[in-house]
């Protein structure tokens, strides 16, 4: 099986390699998204480290130590919600152990994570039938999101988090590209 091509603008990891044409990199890699919620007092007892600003999204800031200690770069945006908005970039089974690490606390049995579910979208929730999916929109900006609620234990939870990733990167329906 082919992977899909890497398209400009996607974020991506990879290794540095120099020779005698210069710098390389290879064994390119495309990031997976995953977009979660934390009340904010959660927010800051598991996020501890000192975030980075960016120029460039200057309504968030991100974990480098988070980045080096588990593989997943973690966004946290600064958005006047009245929960935190966490932006998680990585493969797929790192995904999902930081989302449980960052949801679930290191005593507890059971699993208790909200993960952003993009309004166009919605239909692929019905493929998770242990997930509460809110009745509203409760991110309604840059892309309007509801909150799909995971509550089990940690195993079935992050059964279900690779499963809402295997959807959430499949096309929508009606959607050709």
């Amino acid at each position: 099986l082919e992977p899909a091509p890497i398209k400009e603008g996607q974020v991506v990891d990879f290794f540095v390699y120099l020779d005698g044409e210069g710098l390389g990199a290879e064994e390119c890699r495309k990031r997976t998204v995953l977009r979660l919620t934390l009340p904010h007092a959660e927010a800051t007892r598991v996020l501890k480290d000192n975030p980075q600003w960016s120029e460039y999204l200057t309504d968030s800031e991100y974990y480098p130590a988070f980045e080096r200690e588990h593989g997943v770069l973690l966004r946290k945006y600064a958005w006047p919600l009245p929960f935190a908005v966490l932006e998680l970039w990585s493969h797929p089974e790192e995904l999902v152990a930081a989302a449980i690490k960052l949801a679930t606390p290191a005593d507890a049995g059971d699993c208790d994570v909200r993960l952003l579910l993009p309004e166009d979208d919605l239909a692929k929730a019905e493929e998770l039938p242990s997930a509460k999916v809110s009745g509203h929109i409760v991110v309604p900006r840059p892309l309007p999101c509801r909150s799909l609620l995971l509550q089990t234990n940690k195993d079935d939870c992050a059964q279900a988090i690779r499963t809402f990733l295997k959807l959430m990167a499949s096309p929508s329906q009606g959607n050709s590209s």
